[in-house]
């Protein structure tokens, strides 16, 4: 049996979700730095694995790990520090709110996301075939794209996450060298599967009712790699 919500009581879709200053453990966000880190850094000591690791669209889905893997690929101290900066503040908040286990489903389908839309790029265009892509932006993005649709129905208060998502969005397109496919298929993908869990949240839907969205939008992600290897 449910009470009612009282006068002063807010109703569940009318809930705010505070992130508070003491943190709750977080094990899949420091999973996920600490994998990335050492994944970094292996790289120094042994140049081959970014090659083994990364995404390269001329190789199709011959080699599919590489859909994930190439998330764990940074090209440089400021590009890892910065990926990693973010995942520590967005992972956290998003860790705390949504579960360990449906936020690894959060960031692994955004980063799926971001390669789909670079594999399907390249093939469609061309470009890039025989370039080496690389970097956990399209998991960030991911993550941005759910605290967006979490704002929108005022489940979280943040500021105002458009300008800054717009600036490095236009950052994505205005500087030479950045997968910008991996930026936007993320962003789609991962706001796809925040509105999913947010409707869960707000009790909307139920958990089977959720689950099933959250596996057509990552089926559909793989139909987009489908298509790109026809296409190719």
């Amino acid at each position: 049996m449910t009470a009612a919500p009282g006068p002063h009581q807010p109703s569940p879709s009318q809930q705010v979700y505070y992130v508070e200053r003491k943190q709750p453990a977080t094990p899949v966000t420091w999973a996920l730095l600490v994998i990335n880190v050492l994944a970094w850094m292996a790289g120094l000591v042994w140049p081959r694995v970014p090659y083994d690791l990364a995404l390269f669209p001329a190789m199709g889905l011959a080699e599919p790990w590489r859909l994930l893997s190439s998330s764990l690929v940074h090209f440089g101290i400021f590009h890892i520090g910065l990926n990693m900066l973010a995942l520590w503040m967005l992972g956290r908040a998003l860790e705390t709110l949504f579960g360990p286990i449906r936020y690894l489903v959060l960031y692994l389908g955004a980063v799926l996301g971001g390669s789909a839309l670079t594999l399907m790029w390249s093939a469609m265009t061309g470009q890039g075939l025989d370039a080496m892509f690389g970097g956990a932006s399209g998991g960030i993005f991911g993550m941005f794209g759910a605290l967006v649709v979490l704002q929108a129905y005022k489940m979280i208060q943040a500021g105002n996450l458009l300008p800054i998502l717009g600036l490095n969005l236009a950052i994505s397109f205005m500087l030479p060298g950045i997968g910008w496919q991996a930026h936007i298929g993320g962003l789609v993908v991962g706001a796809g599967i925040g509105w999913a869990i947010a409707r869960r949240l707000r009790r909307e839907t139920s958990d089977q009712t959720q689950w099933i969205e959250i596996g057509l939008i990552l089926a559909l992600t793989v139909g987009v790699l489908v298509a790109s290897g026809m296409i190719a």
